[in-house]
């Protein structure tokens, strides 16, 4: 019972995480919402609601995610994998929400959300947990 009870706690807690990473990145994607809005200008619906959504929830996606395979970390393999698995799961969310579901994907999205995967998560395991 005690690993299942572990295993809950850290995906609460990375999904807690990446929720808070992707407010801070929702509050980002509405400023050229504010922009707009002190020029008078038309909003744009997708930048004031879809990108704000999709932040909050590929992170918190990608943040229980971490959150359940973090033990994997201690090796060199398992360490790359996890941060790697994350940012393709975050890339994932934004492509199926912003293009289609993955099943209906052709081999330039699949190569643009692994490329995205490897590369954000490579940055953020560095930035969090640099080996």
């Amino acid at each position: 019972m005690r690993p299942v009870s572990h295993a809950a706690n850290r995906a609460i807690a990375g999904g807690l995480a990446g929720f808070l990473i992707g407010a801070l990145l929702a509050a980002l994607a509405l400023i050229p919402v504010a922009l707009a809005v002190l020029g008078r200008e038309r909003i744009d619906w997708p930048s004031l609601v879809i990108a704000p959504v999709l932040y909050l929830a590929g992170f918190g996606l990608g943040g229980v995610t971490l959150g359940l395979l973090w033990p994997l970390r201690d090796t060199r393999f398992g360490w790359h994998a996890i941060w790697i698995g994350s940012g393709i799961v975050i890339g994932a969310v934004v492509f199926s929400a912003l293009d289609s579901p993955p099943w209906h994907w052709h081999g330039e999205q699949w190569f643009t959300a692994l490329g995205m995967g490897i590369v954000a998560g490579e940055a953020l395991g560095r930035a969090i947990d640099p080996r």
